[in-house]
């Protein structure tokens, strides 16, 4: 498969990988970094891993199943430890609610809604734990119930990072943030995330 590395590597790019390979040989391939503790696996329809999940999987469907990813897109991105996972993927989100082609309630109103909480529990100044508990209950409303499959693409990659960065989570419910926010996650300047 055609896998498409960026991030903190020190080779971005395409690579051609046999399936079946380890994630940590692509990412070995294209150098990434010893700092680097977070991957987005399968782009923005994808899901969050943590190294240690990365070092024992392979690019496959079944080894990557159970840390809740899939190849999908063939898209991996190694996000380095000085960036916020949460407000990394809050940029993401607002522009995946703003690519919606409106054609359902779960689209619409309900990415709307998701990319707002997010980017509240991005924010160190407004993050609450209500806005988690409303987070959990709307990404379980949500899926299933979209007109195609964007909605739920959306969802895991929420999911994924309210697991991967729960602890980035808690400390930005503290009114602080150990990371900044460095736009590793490429997005079009188009749309909602150019605001």
């Amino acid at each position: 498969m055609l896998v498409t590395v960026s991030g903190s590597v020190a080779r971005a790019g395409v690579y051609e990988a046999p399936i079946g390979v380890g994630l940590a040989d692509v990412l070995e391939a294209a150098g990434w970094s010893a700092e680097t503790d977070f991957i987005l696996v399968g782009g923005y329809f994808g899901s969050w891993v943590t190294r240690q999940d990365a070092d024992g999987r392979a690019l496959s469907r079944a080894s990557l199943a159970s840390s809740g990813a899939s190849p999908g897109a063939g898209v991996i991105l190694a996000l380095p430890n000085s960036a916020c996972g949460i407000r990394e993927t809050a940029e993401a989100v607002d522009w995946l609610a703003g690519a919606s082609s409106g054609q359902c309630g779960p689209c619409v109103h309900g990415l709307a809604a998701v990319a707002a909480c997010v980017a509240q529990l991005a924010s160190p100044a407004t993050a609450h734990r209500a806005d988690l508990e409303r987070l959990v209950r709307w990404c379980s409303e949500i899926e299933g119930r979209g007109a195609c499959r964007h909605p739920d693409g959306v969802v895991k990659l929420v999911r994924s990072s309210l697991h991967v960065f729960a602890s980035e989570v808690e400390v930005h419910r503290r009114g602080r943030c150990s990371g900044s926010y460095e736009g590793w996650l490429p997005l079009p300047l188009t749309g909602r995330a150019s605001r």
